[in-house]
């Protein structure tokens, strides 16, 4: 049965209850070490890093964020992904390039605060990186974790419909915009933004395909 508009589904809640106790039972914190790029923590060292990154305004574009204006803004942000990683509530992964250390982009999961759409997948990357790949790497990375080491569900993500970039992106990965009958869709108040959602099984049967490439 569908729920109200508006109210998370009973499918978004149990994911998302799976997500936090998931979060609670790993050894912290889970560092994914790929070809080209480290997945690691975030922390305190970044700050300019991630001053940096989140000041271009062709990174926050279309991430509902106003480029920061100080370091302080920046702080603020490292203290709230202090603050999700000790109650549980989502995985904020820093980007180092395996050849160059230092901090060019941020992948999450983390638990949707939009209805019905339980745990999303969010990401940004300094401009010099785009064009390289390097985030499709991590963002499949991050969904075989979700899916496999979390045994998530569902992921969800909310994309800008002018972000073509990364809608490319998840469509190469396999999400699909959601029904317009999902409960997320009828509760939307944003029109400029699309939700994409995979499915396990949809992943499943994406990396055997890749398995067998």
């Amino acid at each position: 049965m569908r729920s109200a508009a508006g109210q998370p589904g009973r499918g978004a809640m149990r994911n998302r209850r799976r997500f936090e106790a998931a979060l609670k039972s790993l050894t912290w914190f889970p560092a994914l070490s790929l070809p080209r790029v480290l997945l690691r923590e975030i922390r305190p060292a970044d700050l300019e890093d991630m001053y940096r990154l989140y000041t271009d305004p062709r990174v926050v574009q279309y991430l509902n964020r106003q480029p920061f204006r100080s370091r302080d803004e920046a702080r603020e942000l490292l203290e709230v992904i202090v603050a999700d990683h000790a109650r549980r509530s989502a995985i904020h992964w820093g980007l180092d390039r395996t050849e160059q250390p230092g901090l060019v982009g941020r992948c999450m999961l983390y638990v949707s605060a939009h209805p019905g759409l339980g745990v999303e997948v969010g990401f940004a990357l300094a401009h010099a990186c785009w064009g390289q790949g390097l985030m499709t790497e991590t963002v499949r990375a991050v969904l075989d974790f979700g899916f496999g080491v979390l045994h998530l569900q569902h992921i969800h993500a909310r994309v800008h419909v002018a972000n073509h970039g990364a809608q490319s992106l998840l469509t190469r990965l396999g999400f699909w915009p959601l029904d317009s009958e999902h409960e997320a869709i009828r509760a939307r108040r944003w029109s400029s933004i699309d939700m994409l959602g995979l499915s396990r099984r949809r992943w499943r049967e994406g990396r055997a395909v890749d398995r067998r490439s």
